[in-house]
């Protein structure tokens, strides 16, 4: 029996030493682990100061507007975790985020908040990673926050995925370290262009139960007012008598086809809205609906006015274009449109480009390789969901005195085929206000190349530029060779290359 004990003594201590030198692993005790909260805010909310007690489970934001991710990581056991190598090698947390959406190129993320510079980012996957290494003395749990932005409006949900994985990481190899003992979640963020009309907007059921009219405000309006085509799964047909006389807040109102009627003095006063794009689907307007709209443009997709609208529907001067659908093209398998200016075709002296179109953004202007135009054009406005303009767009607009550029998202310009050029040059020369949406002045903007000027073509007479506080670059030669500019103010912001060269 004392020779039985003996045995199991030194098999206890064979066993005792054995561990000693090969420790057990498990995904309790000797992996790391991780958990992950993820939230949501408005581009006001994440300003406010007050982050933590406005953070949301889910989010829609409006047209033009970002929403802001922000994912709270927990990493945990991790001091067990470094006990179990050697060798020089170190624990690294890898995290990803991932974005997706229908249409992979009408939304864009940017960094707000990460807590290393460590990171990548695929444009094609629109998904950033972030490397963090667990250096000796780390404590055995660390949190993270990473946030960031999504923006562009579409309609449709952008779904967001994140993660973080661990890894043993030498010179040489890369080892993986439970990756399953990770946790991950998904989420969504809906930015659909639109205002959250039933929280904003007030509707009465006709007495058939067939259609709904919009009879006036229910809270507090944005700058897009988005009439919707349906409310409560049944179509929306009318607008009331006096819905929104007097609403001056509002910059644009969004009408879908569909709408049939819209009722006297519905936008009477509504001086802050630039453009109105009324569908082919309506058949009545009532008295005055458009009057006192004194900064307005009326786009008709009718060819001349139907018999059942008023023949005071708008004032005289309120400038109006029939068969507008000659100017916007619906980009092919999307809902944006393209904008072509045409002269001949558009006889005032001012155009307001609309940002929308029938419920879709208006994206790009085409280029239309017209050398011969002179038109009567003085004042041009640029929306700004406007991403391109297109090879000589706007040649020899010889009248041009002004141009509002509100177009966030212009990368550069093709100085060899120059959308201004010969813009304004029988004026006394062109102002250019830059709207604070604008964060970039594009490359380029307003320079003919010098091989053009040669076959005749000639730099827009730029007079003066205001850039506000919003630009944080002014793109490289942007206004190259505009030779009568005299005034430039400048807020901020970093000047590129050549900008202001030959001027």
């Amino acid at each position: 029996m004392n020779k039985f004990k003996k045995q199991i003594a030194y098999l206890l201590v064979f066993l005792t030493l054995f561990l000693s030198l090969f420790p057990l692993s498990s995904c309790g005790n000797a992996k790391p682990s991780s958990s992950l909260s993820m939230k949501y805010l408005t581009e006001t909310d994440y300003f406010s100061g007050s982050v933590e007690e406005k953070m949301q489970d889910s989010l829609t934001v409006g047209v033009n507007e970002k929403g802001y991710v922000v994912m709270d990581f927990r990493l945990s056991n991790l001091k067990k975790v470094k006990k179990t190598k050697k060798g020089g090698k170190f624990l690294t947390a890898e995290f990803y985020i991932t974005c997706s959406a229908s249409d992979k190129e009408q939304f864009d993320l940017k960094i707000e908040d990460f807590p290393t510079n460590k990171y990548t980012f695929s444009q094609e996957e629109k998904t950033y990673r972030a490397d963090i290494q667990m250096h000796d003395g780390v404590e055995d749990e660390l949190s993270y926050r990473f946030v960031i932005s999504v923006s562009k409006p579409i309609a449709a949900e952008v779904n967001v995925r994140a993660g973080v994985s661990f890894w043993y990481n030498s010179d040489e190899s890369s080892e993986g370290v439970g990756s399953e003992c990770s946790s991950m979640e998904t989420g969504k963020i809906i930015i659909d262009g639109t205002t959250s009309a039933e929280s904003k907007l007030d509707y009465t059921l006709s007495s058939d139960g067939s259609y709904y009219t919009v009879t006036g405000v229910g809270g507090e309006l944005k700058d897009t007012v988005d009439i919707p085509e349906e409310y409560n799964g049944v179509p929306v047909k009318a607008i009331s008598d006096n819905a929104f006389i007097g609403v001056n807040s509002v910059k644009e109102f969004i009408l879908h086809e569909g709408l049939e009627k819209i009722g006297a003095n519905a936008f009477n006063g509504c001086t802050g809205v630039e453009n109105f794009v009324i569908p082919s689907s309506v058949t009545e307007i009532g008295n005055n609906a458009f009057s006192e709209c004194s900064s307005a443009m009326i786009w008709c997709l009718a060819e001349a006015k139907p018999s059942a609208w008023s023949e005071s529907f708008k004032d005289e001067s309120t400038p109006i274009i029939w068969k507008s659908g000659d100017f916007f093209t619906k980009d092919s398998g999307k809902t944006t449109y393209t904008f072509t200016f045409v002269d001949g075709k558009f006889t005032y002296d001012t155009l307001n480009i609309p940002g929308t179109y029938l419920g879709g953004l208006v994206t790009a202007v085409k280029g239309n390789g017209i050398h011969g135009a002179v038109s009567s054009l003085k004042k041009l406005t640029i929306p700004k969901p406007v991403a391109s303009i297109g090879e000589y767009a706007f040649h020899n607009l010889s009248e041009l005195t002004e141009i509002k550029f509100n177009a966030a998202e212009c990368d550069s310009f093709n100085s060899e085929k120059p959308s201004f050029s010969g813009a304004g040059v029988n004026t006394d020369g062109i102002t250019v206000i830059f709207g604070d949406t604008v964060k970039n002045v594009p490359i380029s903007l307003f320079y003919v190349h010098s091989n053009r000027t040669e076959d005749g073509l000639t730099a827009p007479n730029i007079k003066s530029i205001a850039i506000g506080n919003s630009v944080e670059k002014i793109g490289d030669y942007a206004f190259e060779g505009c030779t009568s500019l005299t005034t430039v103010s400048v807020a901020g912001g970093v000047i590129g290359s050549g900008v202001f060269k030959d001027c």
